[in-house]
C-alpha cells in the first residue's frame, strides 16, 4: 500500500533565495516545466502527492552531488506519521509548521525545568530539550505537536542556532501574528540522528532544489500567486491604517499650533495656567497637577473642518485595521 502523503507538489516559481543556501549547494540551471495556473494551484487538494522528480531529471550538477552524496541520504526525504491502522504518512516541509501559541507553549515547558536558564542559545534547547523529547518518533518537533493533522506553513523563519532562544521567541511574538504557521529550522527538521528516522541530511536532499527550505519558500510563494494582487501588496495594505491615523492625528493638532487653542466641534478651548493656584495638587515640592482656566471661543473658520475631518480618518484608520485583520488575506512571507 502507497503511503498518504501530505503536502503539494513544488511550484516551478522563480525565487530569490538566501545566499547562504547557495553555498550549500551547487547553483544548478533551472529546469523547464509547464506552468500552472493560478486555478489549480489554489484548487490543490491538501492530501496531494508530492513526489519528487526521479534523478534522471535533476539538473547535471545536482545528479553529481546526489551521486556522491548518496550513502548520506541522497534524495530528501519527508518524515512519516505512524497512524492507527498501520499506515504511514508522509509529511513533506510545507506542513512541518508551529503556531505561535505552541511555541509559547514550548517556551513554557522548558521554563518548568529547574536546568533552564534564560541565556540558553537555540543550540542547548535542541540539544537539551527538543532532542530527548523527540527521541524515537522520527518526527521533527513540530511534526510530533501536530500529528492529528500537520499544520501548512506560512511563514518562512530566517534565524540563528547561536542567539538566545528566550530573545528569539520574543521577536516572533512581535513578528508574527496568532494565525501564522512558522517554518522554524530548529523546529521543524527531525534532528536526532538516531535512525528512527530520516537523517539532517535526507532531509535536506543533496541540492537546493530539493531543499525543504526551498520546497517551503516555493509552496508560499505559489499559494501568495494564487491568492492575487493582495498577496503581493500586503505590505503596503497593512500600512494603509498607519496613514491614515497620521493623517487624522495632523488634523487634531494642527490648529494647537496654528490657533493656539485645543480645538472642539463647536469652538476652541484656550488656557491660562493660574499661578501658585490654592487649587494645585502637590508632591512635596512637586507639582503634580496644576490649575488650568480655560474658557472657549470662536474657531478661525479656516479651522472648522479640522476636527470632523480628523474623526472621519480616525474611523477609518479603525476600520481598515480590523479590515486587514480579519479579511483572510493570505500572508504567506518570509521573516529573516
Amino acid at each position: 500500500t502507497r503511503p498518504k502523503l501530505v503536502g503539494v507538489p513544488l511550484h516551478p516559481l522563480s525565487l530569490s533565495l538566501p545566499d547562504t543556501m547557495e553555498t550549500l549547494w551547487p547553483t544548478s540551471p533551472k529546469t523547464t516545466q509547464p506552468s500552472e495556473s493560478d486555478a489549480s494551484i489554489a484548487s490543490a487538494e491538501v492530501n496531494a502527492p508530492a513526489p519528487l522528480a526521479p534523478s534522471s531529471a535533476l539538473p547535471p550538477a545536482c545528479r553529481a552531488v546526489s551521486a556522491s552524496l548518496a550513502e548520506l541520504g541522497g534524495r530528501a526525504r519527508p518524515q512519516r506519521i505512524q497512524r492507527c491502522n498501520g499506515e504511514l504518512e508522509e509529511v513533506w516541509p510545507e506542513y512541518w509548521g508551529l503556531t505561535l501559541a505552541q511555541c509559547r507553549d514550548l517556551m513554557h515547558r522548558c521554563r518548568q525545568d529547574p536546568r533552564w536558564q534564560r541565556s540558553n542559545n537555540v543550540y542547548t534547547l535542541v540539544n537539551e530539550y527538543i532532542k530527548p523529547w523527540t527521541r524515537g518518533t522520527g518526527l521533527g518537533y513540530a511534526a510530533l505537536v501536530n500529528q492529528e493533522a500537520p499544520k501548512e506553513v506560512s511563514v518562512m523563519i530566517s534565524h540563528a542556532w547561536g542567539e538566545n532562544a528566550e530573545e528569539f521567541f520574543e521577536t516572533l511574538e512581535r513578528s508574527c501574528r496568532g494565525d501564522d504557521v512558522m517554518f522554524i529550522c530548529a523546529l521543524s527538521l527531525y534532528q536526532c540522528e538516531d535512525g528512527a528516522g530520516p537523517t539532517i541530511a535526507e532531509q535536506i536532499g543533496c541540492c537546493a532544489e530539493e531543499s525543504p527550505f526551498r520546497r517551503v519558500l516555493e509552496h508560499i510563494a505559489g499559494r501568495g500567486q494564487s491568492a492575487g494582487w493582495a498577496w503581493r501588496w500586503q505590505a503596503a495594505i497593512n500600512l494603509i491604517p498607519c496613514l491614515l491615523l497620521m493623517i487624522a492625528i495632523v488634523l487634531y493638532f494642527f490648529p494647537m499650533g496654528a490657533a493656539s487653542c485645543i480645538p472642539a466641534l463647536h469652538g476652541c478651548a484656550e488656557g491660562r495656567l493660574i499661578l501658585h493656584g490654592t487649587e494645585w495638587i502637590y508632591l512635596g515640592k512637586i507639582c503634580l497637577f496644576p490649575h488650568w482656566e480655560f474658557h472657549y471661543k470662536e474657531l478661525p473658520p479656516e479651522y472648522h473642518l479640522c476636527v470632523p475631518l480628523a474623526i472621519v480618518f480616525l474611523v477609518a484608520a479603525a476600520l481598515s485595521r480590523v479590515f486587514t485583520q480579519r479579511s483572510g488575506m493570505y500572508r504567506g512571507r518570509m521573516v529573516a
